[in-house]
């Protein structure tokens, strides 16, 4: 969301020349002293800290560890722009009560969870007061978690009594996103009484920048992929002619005896080599579909596998999506593919066109 910003302990950093992902080994936590900071500030609607754990979550003998949140009851409605699709928030005064994101109910289970029941979360009883509607959205991560009251997450995830795993705030309409996180970073280095920030700021921007660099990591990676594809499948393109050429000299010295010209005999081999080439294009679209396919399954599976969850959590916002192939882009795929065939063939086919017909006729 827009409007929403995250701090986490630690200063995460994201270089994309070395291309890694820098995350310090010991993180200074953040406390409710930050917390009391922060609501200081006029350009922020709400603020709270939350913990975070991944905890087991059992019911029915099927046990998941999953992502649990505790938040002060009352900030839920203001931090998170979400409905409740059956029961109720939580609220001032509830212990053991626990909300439940929409994939925790319905699709980890076998049986669908409903409001009242019970579910044990880190070896605790607690009872379902809420299920929050479908989130979906990119990173969104709601819909496979379950939210309990910070005061019982304190007991339960055995922290300081200060602790808390990180600071969400919402900012006022009309406010500078990023003025405002740089308002924040001022009051934290005071609060914490550091020159340096030991801790991250995540903002839509810096979600978008990290997002970008690791998407142009991607397609720098890829495209070094498919150069050395292409550079090692047109020289296997082009042995093979070199091959062929040989096997079929003595064929080669007939045509030209019975009156092919050299082009005639280039263009038959380039077409050749353009078929192989065009062959192997055909191979790659259905191989590529079906690793989409495969890899869209895994995914879909991967929702209800408790040992997997971890991974379901990072792409359940995925679940839904499908593989688009349009017939323009294989089209073009194949294209390309016939011409690499082609440019491959071309010194072979060139080889062959100026055979002299009398050696050609001669060779065993």
């Amino acid at each position: 969301e827009a409007d929403r910003v995250t701090v986490l302990p630690g200063k995460l950093s994201f270089t994309f020349r070395v291309g890694s992902l820098s995350i310090p080994q010991e993180l200074n936590y953040l406390s409710t002293k930050d917390v009391e900071a922060l609501r200081k500030l006029p350009s922020l609607s709400s603020v709270a800290g939350v913990l975070v754990e991944n905890l087991p979550v059992e019911k029915g003998g099927e046990v998941f560890s999953l992502r649990v949140v505790g938040i002060e009851p009352e900030k839920w409605t203001e931090l998170y722009n979400l409905g409740i699709l059956r029961g109720r928030t939580l609220r001032r005064g509830d212990r053991y009560s626990a909300l439940l994101g929409y994939s925790v109910a319905y699709d980890l289970f076998k049986e669908d969870l409903g409001v009242k029941e019970r579910v044990k979360i880190g070896g605790k009883e607690f009872t379902v007061v809420g299920i929050v509607e479908h989130a979906g959205g990119f990173m969104s991560t709601e819909d496979t978690t379950v939210f309990i009251p910070i005061e019982v997450a304190r007991e339960l995830m055995n922290v300081e009594p200060d602790e808390v795993s990180m600071i969400v705030v919402r900012v006022k309409e009309r406010e500078d996103v990023e003025e405002v996180a740089d308002e924040m970073e001022r009051v934290l280095l005071k609060s914490r009484r550091v020159n340096e920030p030991d801790f991250t700021i995540v903002t839509p921007s810096f979600i978008q920048n990290v997002v970008s660099n690791l998407m142009g990591m991607m397609s720098t990676l890829l495209g070094a992929v498919a150069t050395i594809s292409l550079i090692v499948g047109g020289i296997g393109i082009a042995n093979t002619m070199y091959m062929t050429v040989m096997e079929k000299t003595r064929e080669i010295g007939v045509m030209k005896a019975i009156g092919a010209k050299g082009r005639h005999i280039l263009l038959l081999f380039l077409l050749e080599s353009g078929l192989m080439g065009l062959a192997g294009g055909v191979l790659g679209v259905i191989f590529g579909y079906c690793l989409g396919e495969g890899y869209l399954f895994f995914r879909r599976a991967v929702v209800s596998t408790s040992q997997l969850n971890e991974t379901a959590r990072a792409v359940r916002s995925f679940v839904h999506a499908h593989m688009s192939m349009t017939p323009d882009l294989i089209l073009l795929g194949l294209t390309f593919s016939f011409f690499v065939g082609v440019f491959s063939g071309l010194l072979p086919a060139r080889k062959a066109s100026e055979l002299d017909p009398i050696v050609a006729l001669r060779y065993e």
